[in-house]
C-alpha cells in the first residue's frame, strides 16, 4: 500500500458508514473504480487493521447517539425536485 491509500481509505471508511445515514445506496458513495479499490485495500492486512480502528470509533459514535443530533440523517427529500435539483441529476443541461 502506498502512503496515498492508507490517507484516503479511513475518508472512504466513514464515507460508507456515514452517508447510508442519510439514504445513500452503497453503490451511489465510492463508484465503480473507487469501490473496487475499497475492497481490494480493506482485504489487505494493513487496510483490516485500519478498517478495525475506524469503525471501532464509528461503532462508538453509534453507540452514544453521535447521528441522532444531526439535523437530516435517516430522513430523504421526498419533495418534489427544484430547478436545482434538476440541473444536477442531468435532466436540464447546466450550459
Amino acid at each position: 500500500p502506498t502512503f496515498a491509500d492508507a490517507a484516503v481509505f479511513p475518508t472512504m471508511i466513514f464515507c460508507m458508514h456515514s452517508l447510508p445515514k442519510f439514504d445513500w445506496a452503497e453503490a451511489e458513495i465510492l463508484g465503480p473504480k473507487l469501490a473496487k479499490w475499497y475492497a481490494m485495500f480493506k482485504s489487505t492486512d494493513v487496510g483490516q487493521r485500519i478498517f478495525d480502528e475506524v469503525q471501532g470509533g464509528l461503532s462508538a459514535w453509534d453507540e452514544r447517539g453521535r447521528w441522532d443530533t444531526i439535523r437530516g440523517a435517516g430522513v430523504r427529500d421526498t419533495a418534489e425536485a427544484t430547478l436545482f435539483d434538476k440541473i444536477l441529476s442531468g435532466d436540464i443541461p447546466s450550459t
